[in-house]
């Protein structure tokens, strides 16, 4: 687009899209007899466009556009030579009925496109579809609800997006603390207050520390941590164990037995 402002240089159709839409209107172009029609839409489906569009006569000698002020149609001219007669083009009344819509490839001139201002364009296109998305998923319950289906579909059975996804999470909890302490806090607030979820956790807990000798030793060191140094912990679970002992048999036979394992070893300690 820099080049826009060198004489004798012309812009292409690049220039023209995002004229289209950084204006919201349609642009026609009259060259070699025909008009050319650069919309906004091309660049943005969703986009609003003016119904008023702007019209530009290209002028080949000076390589530049001047503004159409008048257009009518049943009228066919032959532009090099009204060109010769009149002074100014704005005044210019040229044949509507060839406009070529939704085609921008006939303008012969606009061969090279500058690499910067496609990547611009690209990035334009993509931020503007991603604010559209994100706007419908936030106002639309439907479009929402089908977003999160599609998702856990792809999750359920698409390896691939499944571990990428678990990866991210994961990255996002190691690395991120605000995420993590608002995890952890979610996590709480729903085991206390979905029995469902609830059970599932305690359910693969269990399983866990069954399965799993570190984990099991972890979490016996942790318990036991925490018994001596939090009293309010250690009298609720003196709590719990005397009201387990009353209320269940086998854990009642169990700590027996446990207690005369530990008599024996003590009494033998004893001795040595």
């Amino acid at each position: 687009m820099r080049k826009m402002k060198e004489p004798k240089t012309m812009g292409t159709e690049l220039e023209f899209l995002a004229a289209a839409h950084f204006m919201q209107a349609d642009i026609y172009t009259f060259t070699n007899n025909k008009w050319i029609k650069y919309s906004a839409h091309q660049m943005d489906k969703d986009i609003n466009v003016e119904n008023e569009a702007i019209y530009l006569h290209h002028v080949e000698k000076s390589s530049h556009y001047e503004f159409v002020m008048n257009v009518e149609g049943n009228r066919v001219h032959n532009l090099p030579e009204k060109s010769k007669k009149i002074e100014d083009c704005t005044s210019v009344k040229y044949d509507f009925d060839q406009i070529s819509r939704n085609n921008c490839t006939n303008a012969k001139n606009n061969n090279t496109l500058l690499n910067e201002t496609q990547v611009d364009l690209t990035d334009l296109r993509r931020k503007r579809r991603r604010e559209l998305e994100k706007m419908r998923y936030c106002q639309n319950d439907t479009v929402r609800d089908k977003k999160k289906r599609s998702c856990k579909e792809t999750y359920s059975n698409n390896a691939i997006y499944r571990s990428l996804k678990i990866y991210k999470v994961c990255m996002k909890y190691i690395n991120d603390e605000t995420y993590r302490q608002d995890l952890i806090e979610k996590g709480k607030m729903k085991y206390i207050h979905d029995l469902d979820y609830r059970q599932r956790m305690k359910k693969k807990g269990k399983l866990k520390y069954e399965v799993d000798e570190k984990y099991r030793d972890n979490l016996i060191e942790k318990g036991k941590r925490k018994y001596e140094e939090n009293e309010a912990y250690r009298a609720n679970m003196i709590e719990n164990g005397k009201k387990r002992y009353k209320e269940e048999e086998a854990y009642r036979s169990s700590m027996i037995t446990k207690g005369k394992q530990k008599y024996e070893e003590m009494k033998h300690i004893g001795k040595t």
